[in-house]
């Protein structure tokens, strides 16, 4: 006759778990698993919990950038200013200001010296600027500045370009001079509301503004100038 299997033997006080109790084991996510949602683009998602590298502001002067500008002579700061605002008085205040420690000195040394340009150092600086719409004539540093500026609004639109070239004109022959705004950060379209908009204006009230617009590229242009530096 066959055995009857032997019981099992427990140690004494251990108890069999209550079935209800046996949970299956958890899962741990490492965390390379859990990743949450991007709010940049899905290129630029990060993994959660793994620290991402410091990445550089942008626009900030690296250190090479500002010990070239405390060394800079005084016919190389006069070169980097003149494409920026053909004024020589805004232009030999700086260079009598120098040496600037840091790039932010300069531009709010700028920015002061801009501020207000005379009538006939807006017509001077005028001079320098081709029409909204024009391809700037010329190699130098200020139409190079002029051409990515212009490029920078650039519109297939035949009608708003069509509205900008007639603007242009009647605004010439009610002030006398070059209609003049800064065209980065803008639109075609945008543009010529500003047009229409100053051509309801007075002489004296649409050159404080001409004046304002010239020290407005004077600034972005001397920033691009400076970003040049190392």
């Amino acid at each position: 006759m066959p055995r009857a299997p032997a019981p099992s033997v427990r140690p004494f006080g251990c108890r069999h778990p209550r079935r209800e109790e046996a949970r299956p084991p958890a899962i741990r996510h490492s965390p390379v698993h859990r990743r949450r949602e991007c709010p940049l683009s899905a290129g630029d998602c990060r993994v959660v919990g793994v620290k991402a590298p410091l990445r550089p502001k942008l626009g900030l002067p690296s250190v090479d950038q500002e010990v070239t500008l405390l060394n800079l002579q005084a016919s190389e700061l006069r070169e980097l200013l003149i494409p920026c605002l053909a004024v020589p008085r805004w232009v030999d205040e700086l260079v009598d200001a120098a040496p600037y420690n840091s790039r932010e000195a300069l531009l709010q040394t700028a920015r002061r010296a801009a501020t207000p340009l005379t009538p006939d150092e807006i017509a001077e600086a005028l001079a320098e600027h081709p029409r909204i719409g024009e391809t700037p004539v010329g190699e130098g540093a200020a139409q190079s500045f002029s051409r990515g500026e212009q490029a920078s609004s650039d519109s297939d639109d035949v009608v708003v370009n069509a509205a900008i070239a007639s603007g242009n004109a009647e605004y010439e022959r009610r002030f006398d001079r070059v209609f003049l705004i800064r065209a980065k950060g803008r639109s075609r379209a945008e543009i010529l509301v500003e047009l229409q908009r100053r051509m309801q204006l007075d002489d004296s009230e649409d050159i404080a503004i001409v004046g304002s617009e010239l020290a407005d590229i004077a600034l972005l242009r001397l920033e691009s100038s400076l970003e040049t530096l190392s």
